[in-house]
């Protein structure tokens, strides 16, 4: 029915407190400050975050051409976190 094209930003292992995902982080972070918000599609996103995102889209049996990008992405996950912080 659709075609959904998903461009997440780098792709951070399953364990998120693991010391390169840190390092990243917050390296990906600084430089997104000094470039004024213009670095934001580089900010890593977890795996299961963009299956997470894949999913949902494919739930929602949308007909076209879909493009998301990592600014989508990264907007989708914090969602579901305060959606599952708020229901737990």
């Amino acid at each position: 029915w659709g075609i959904h094209i998903f461009r997440p930003g780098p792709l951070m292992e399953e364990e998120p407190n693991s010391r390169i995902n840190r390092w990243f982080k917050a390296a990906t972070q600084t430089l997104n400050e000094w470039a004024e918000g213009g670095l934001t599609k580089y900010t890593p996103i977890a795996a299961q975050d963009v299956a997470r995102a894949m999913v949902f889209k494919a739930q929602q049996f949308m007909a076209g051409v879909h493009v998301y990008s990592a600014e989508y992405l990264q907007k989708f996950s914090n969602e579901q976190e305060s959606r599952l912080s708020n229901d737990g």
